[in-house]
């Protein structure tokens, strides 16, 4: 239950939930306090606000001005009050995969040393010890774990109780635990 009867006690108690999450007050007195990037926000908020933003820059240089940002704030604010009066439902579950959607972004903008290496898969195995971070990463996803270690000219391996590693010639027999280890530990 949303807690609103009438469609005017809807219409306010949306509108104050978007206003947290953003303007925080009818002004925008502390605008952003209680940012969230939660589902629709990033494209529905957020986006049209930094195109406003990189707008404005690219018209002063085309013009060759300056930029009002009095101006700029004050159409920034407009829009943002303009959002917050919306009723446009947003997903309550994620679109797309984030592994998938990570692995686009860092393929389009980013190389990293080890972006050709490969991966064997040692059943019931760990290599313990030479832990690169000093604790357990906060992932145990595959994909990621290969990321982080495909970012790191260091990492020799992994496995999957989320730990990295930086030696994985001393395996040993660990039950239920997968190590993974890289073409490149081979060349040492």
């Amino acid at each position: 239950s949303t807690g609103g009867t009438t469609p005017s006690e809807l219409t306010l108690y949306e509108y104050n939930a978007r206003n947290q999450i953003t303007l925080w007050g009818p002004d925008g007195q502390i605008s952003d306090y209680a940012a969230k990037f939660w589902s629709g926000l990033v494209r529905g908020y957020y986006l049209p606000r930094w195109q406003l933003f990189i707008e404005t820059l690219s018209n002063a240089v085309k013009t060759g001005t300056y930029v009002d940002y009095n101006q700029f704030e004050q159409n920034l604010l407009n829009f943002e009050k303009s959002w917050n009066i919306g009723r446009e439902n947003y997903p309550t579950y994620a679109i797309g995969s984030t592994v998938e959607i990570a692995l686009s972004v860092l393929s389009k903008y980013m190389t990293y040393p080890n972006s050709s290496v490969r991966y064997r898969k040692v059943q019931n195995s760990d290599a313990p010890g030479n832990d690169m971070l000093g604790q357990a990463t906060w992932t145990l996803d595959i994909d990621q774990l290969m990321i982080l270690c495909d970012m790191d000219s260091l990492c020799l391996g992994f496995n999957t109780i989320g730990w990295i590693k930086s030696d994985v010639s001393q395996v040993q027999v660990v039950n239920g635990c997968l190590l993974y280890t890289s073409d490149a530990a081979d060349d040492i």
